[in-house]
């Protein structure tokens, strides 16, 4: 049996939240992007290709963070050169 626990995003996914809100300052844009690019680079840095980015795909929770999600389109990338 496999048990997947997960943190609680208490505030849904950014593709609903910009879809309510309509627009947003540009302040909570940097803060969603920078976060997106932090996380990405976290990925790539231990070799993970999450290959589906999208608003769908990025968790808020409580205070607004951005947690990346749904990794099944991903890949590990295999670098020889290492």
């Amino acid at each position: 049996m496999v048990y997947l626990i997960l943190d609680y995003a208490s505030n849904g996914n950014l593709y609903t939240y910009l879809h309510k809100k309509k627009s947003l300052p540009e302040k909570e844009v940097f803060k969603f992007f920078f976060q997106t690019c932090l996380a990405i680079s976290y990925l790539h840095y231990n070799d993970i290709l999450h290959r589906d980015i999208k608003p769908e795909n990025m968790l808020l929770d409580k205070d607004f963070n951005i947690k990346v999600c749904d990794f099944g389109w991903s890949a590990y990338q295999l670098d020889e050169g290492r």
